[in-house]
């Protein structure tokens, strides 16, 4: 049920994609935002098939996915006909492609990283809540923010080589100095460092939670926030 019930949730947000580029790939920031809840579900999905516990940050990101649903719909009232749908070709489509899957391993292991702040935090005040009883347990929690957050860098890097030989290719040098480059190299080199000091020093817990939430901080400014402020404040 809890796999049939996630499919549908996909289904319903991938329906909705697919009726929104009918006519073209739009490049608003609700279509973003559309996005990153369908590659999120899609990748939870597959995770919570090959890993039970994982079922467990369900708490706490079917309801923040929820919220940026809620949001692509009412900034989908306020873009109208402002956003203007534009072709893509199928090479880009591979690129953004990674992107979006490496943002969503991203969403996750800053999920995870949530879950570790909350359950460390209730055993440190001897408090075990409704809350803390169905997230994954302080060790599992670790575990799955390190595996996620390694998947992710991963992701990322094709991504980020892709863009680079794409733009290499179309323009003849390697990189944009525009804010989405910016940041997306930033989160890299974060997240570079911080796989490296959980495994060879005592970055664990509450520590390294912080520090994953800044690195999705970087990823979410490098791709939803530029298409909100040129979507949306700019427009």
């Amino acid at each position: 049920m809890f796999h049939l019930l996630l499919l549908v949730a996909f289904g319903g947000v991938a329906s909705y994609l697919v009726f929104r580029v009918a006519d073209g790939w739009d490049s608003g920031f609700s279509f973003t935002l559309w996005v990153s809840v369908a590659s999120s579900l899609l990748v939870f999905f597959l995770l919570s098939l090959a890993r039970e516990e994982s079922r467990r940050l369900s708490v706490l990101l079917l309801p923040y996915l929820l919220g940026l649903a809620a949001i692509a719909l009412l900034i989908t009232h306020t873009e109208g006909s402002a956003v203007a749908p534009t072709t893509i070709e199928s090479w880009l489509l591979v690129h953004i492609s990674g992107a979006l899957v490496a943002y969503a391993f991203a969403t996750l292991a800053a999920v995870a990283a949530v879950s570790v702040l909350l359950q460390e935090t209730a055993l440190k005040k001897k408090q075990i809540g409704y809350l803390s009883e169905r997230l994954p347990a302080l060790a599992d929690g670790e575990r799955l923010e390190r595996s996620l957050l390694l998947a992710g860098e991963v992701v990322l890097g094709i991504s980020i080589l892709s863009g680079m030989a794409l733009q290499y290719f179309r323009n003849g040098y390697l990189l944009d100095s525009n804010h989405k480059t910016l940041f997306s190299l930033a989160a890299f080199a974060l997240i570079a460092v911080v796989i490296h000091l959980q495994r060879h020093s005592s970055l664990r817990g509450q520590r390294a939670g912080r520090w994953v939430l800044l690195g999705y901080l970087l990823l979410t400014l490098a791709y939803p926030g530029v298409k909100f402020v040129s979507g949306v404040l700019l427009s």
